[in-house]
């Protein structure tokens, strides 16, 4: 390996290493291993074709996304949600006192 890296880069390395009490090796080893590379840009031709940064092109590169969490059922329970949480909110605003410009608090 030919290439080194700066002095200040080598320095703050090793301060960060010595406020964990750690050998510079180690630091570096730990971080290494942390490391998770960026994810590889699309290659995808149609996605490519559609205009950069445009909705249209966020909305098919999500297309071909993992799903995240589970799924989501707000729709189903709608009558359910307006029901009870937006009743709460509604007692809670009742029981607010009036707004005061003067004490907006």
């Amino acid at each position: 390996m030919t290439d080194a890296l700066r002095e200040d880069l080598l320095q703050r390395l090793d301060e960060l290493a010595r406020a964990e009490h750690r050998s510079l090796n180690d630091f570096v080893e730990d971080l290494l291993l942390r490391y998770v590379p960026s994810a590889p840009p699309i290659s995808d031709p149609e996605i490519e074709a559609l205009p950069p940064g445009s909705f249209a092109r966020l909305g098919a590169a999500g297309r071909g996304m993992p799903p995240i969490g589970e799924p989501d059922n707000t729709s189903e329970r709608a009558d359910e949600i307006l029901r009870n949480e937006f009743a709460d909110y509604l007692l809670a605003r009742m029981n607010r006192p009036p707004y005061d410009p003067k004490n907006p608090d």
